[in-house]
């Protein structure tokens, strides 16, 4: 539940940290280019961010914007993650705010978490 960026600094700083961790699941799921990880397309238009939940944590990899737009630009395109009680839930969350997205020849595999929840 720490702030990352403190962490990093105090210990680089020489600094005791004491961590705080939350019981909290988290799914990530990668959206990549169509033809990864070989020869793909750049510039493709990405659309649907804006109709993700508030709380739907998204990272930015292989993006770019240009004119308000965002687009590909890489192989890995973007992670999505979501929060959740249990890693069941978490899962389902990703995979309904992943159905928002729309990139042309995107893909993205649907096994993710799959093998922890078994």
């Amino acid at each position: 539940e720490n702030d990352l960026a403190r962490v990093m600094v105090a210990i680089l700083s020489g600094k005791d940290v004491e961590l705080r961790w939350s019981d909290e699941a988290v799914v990530g799921v990668v959206l990549a280019s169509g033809g990864y990880p070989g020869a793909y397309d750049k510039g493709v238009p990405i659309e649907g961010l804006d109709k993700m939940a508030a709380e739907t944590l998204v990272f930015h990899a292989g993006t770019k914007q240009e004119n308000g737009q965002w687009q590909t630009n890489g192989g890995r395109i973007l992670l999505v993650a979501s929060r959740a009680a249990t890693i069941e839930a978490a899962q389902q969350k990703v995979y309904e705010e992943m159905k928002h997205l729309s990139c042309a020849h995107a893909f993205y595999r649907k096994d993710i978490a799959g093998r922890a929840i078994s």
